[in-house]
């Protein structure tokens, strides 16, 4: 039985910029559904079209069945190619079999998530750095088995700076365990607010909340 997605996210530019340098792509194939977050370097117009250049690629490659794995080597090898320093934005792929609800991530450089189920959170960690640095590419690599009501957080890291140390990440980890919504659009909303109050209104960096919600079909 195929399986339903609930997707959704927000994204806030840095103060006086007029583009957010974080992209989202949900790339859609015959079994599954796969959400990709970059995050560009610095800020603004550059940040965007580094991070947008990372997702036009993954999406090609993706859509031709190609691996998360696999993807992310050719686009490193591209910008290396391209040059140097260039282009250092991260990768954050999460692939969703939606008949057997196995879920796989991949991350570069990206920015911890979590996975809710019921009351209890799990952090997807994150150590790599970003595409575009070495040759022998770093990567994080988990996979999971999903199940129905299950719920996916996933975060560019200009969020999680007002959530930085232990002390933080618990805070965060309550927040998702006690959030009063079912529907990803609230609950990304919701977190955000918690960001925008901790930075006292001063968006210091492009942030984004990606949260995904997966319900078995009843026939």
């Amino acid at each position: 039985m195929k399986m339903s997605l609930d997707i959704a996210w927000k994204s806030l530019n840095k103060a006086k910029e007029e583009l957010c340098g974080d992209t989202v792509e949900i790339i859609k194939t015959e079994d599954s559904d796969i959400l990709v977050l970059s995050d560009g370097m610095g800020s603004g117009q550059k940040a965007y079209e580094e991070s947008e250049a990372v997702l036009n690629l993954a999406e090609k490659y993706l859509e031709s069945g190609f691996s998360s794995c696999l993807t992310a080597k050719i686009i490193n090898d591209a910008i290396l190619v391209a040059g140097e320093g260039k282009n250092m934005s991260t990768l954050d792929i999460c692939s969703i079999d939606l008949y057997s609800g196995e879920t796989e991530f991949l991350k570069v450089g990206a920015a911890y998530g979590f996975l809710k189920r019921d009351g209890f959170v799990e952090k997807i960690s994150s150590i790599s750095l970003p595409l575009g640095i070495f040759h022998e590419l770093e990567m994080n690599q988990y996979k999971k088995q999903l199940l129905d009501g299950d719920y996916i957080f996933l975060f560019s890291d200009g969020v999680l700076e007002h959530f930085s140390g232990e002390e933080g990440e618990e805070f965060l980890k309550q927040i998702i365990a006690e959030i009063p919504y079912r529907r990803p659009a609230e609950m990304a909303g919701h977190i955000m607010k918690h960001a925008i109050t901790l930075s006292q209104g001063r968006i210091r960096d492009d942030m984004t909340v990606l949260v995904m919600g997966i319900w078995e079909n009843i026939e």
